[in-house]
């Protein structure tokens, strides 16, 4: 069985970190991550990554929605 956790705010070296714990010490693992933007290297420690609208958007919620449906 494969676990999927999602990251928002991967840009960030606190949210960088967990993602590289969570690679390395589990198994059978989808990683997901978001952010504004992809100008980090945030999308090296996940399978997959998306960019979303700002948090005070009001399209934030029906982003995570689309992808939630998406890989869930």
């Amino acid at each position: 069985m494969i676990n999927t956790v999602l990251l928002a705010g991967i840009g960030g070296d606190i949210a960088q970190g967990i993602a590289i714990i969570l690679k390395e010490t589990r198994k059978n693992l989808l990683l997901i991550r978001t952010d504004i933007h992809d100008q980090h290297g945030g999308s090296l420690f996940v399978d997959k990554y998306f960019t979303v609208p700002r948090a005070n958007s009001s399209e934030y919620n029906a982003s995570f929605n689309e992808i939630l449906e998406k890989n869930y």
